[in-house]
């Protein structure tokens, strides 16, 4: 997930879909803008395991990084953490938004029109959480182009629905749930159920990933 969340955001600065069509159309132009992450502000809504390893690749770029999470506690990866109840405090510096927050009773529908209307105009949103975070507020959010771009990994219904306006927007990027899929997968998660099996035979407590059944993750 973190991988593929630097790849977006370096995809998008560095103009990757432009070049590709221009490929396509045999066009060769040399002053298409570029930018660099270098510098730009990143804010990481759901700083735990997956959103500390993205603000840990994001720094290696020299991007400055803001986490959010339920308490504002430090986290790591984050040059500075806030709660949630800050949010709107944040987002207005923000340059690239990503969420990887889950779907809980206190995260669905959690962005409200208020929050992208504090975001810059420029600002970059990545969806990699849950979809129920949003996606009512967003269609019209992107609509109206109140933030340049959303690359959405996650739909509040999956597959997303041929018809739906999020397919044809030029200001959004659509892929198949799909960032945390590599050959890794399934044997790193092996990895961390059989040490879990092996600390409950064991009757220890050094579980990894351990899920608080209340707050849902």
């Amino acid at each position: 997930m973190a991988e593929f969340t630097l790849g977006t955001m370096l995809g998008h600065v560095k103009q990757m879909a432009a070049l590709a069509r221009n490929e396509r159309d045999e066009v060769w132009d040399r002053k298409l803008p570029m930018e660099e992450l270098r510098g730009k502000t990143l804010l990481v809504l759901g700083i735990g395991a997956s959103g500390g390893e993205i603000a840990r690749l994001a720094k290696c770029f020299g991007m400055n990084v803001a986490g959010v999470n339920r308490s504002g506690k430090d986290a790591a990866g984050g040059d500075r953490i806030y709660s949630i109840s800050q949010l709107s405090e944040i987002l207005p510096k923000a340059d690239f938004f990503v969420s990887v927050l889950p779907s809980t009773v206190e995260t669905r529908f959690l962005l409200k029109k208020e929050h992208f209307a504090a975001m810059k105009d420029s600002a970059v949103f990545i969806n990699i959480g849950r979809g129920d975070l949003v996606e009512e507020v967003l269609l019209s959010v992107l609509k109206t182009d109140q933030i340049s771009h959303a690359y959405l990994d996650v739909f509040a219904n999956e597959p997303l629905p041929k018809a739906h306006p999020f397919w044809k927007m030029e200001n959004v990027t659509v892929t198949p749930h799909h960032s945390s899929i590599t050959k890794n997968y399934l044997p790193r998660s092996f990895e961390i159920f059989k040490h879990n099996l092996h600390t409950y035979i064991k009757n220890n407590k050094d579980y990894i990933n351990v899920i608080d059944l209340e707050r849902g993750y």
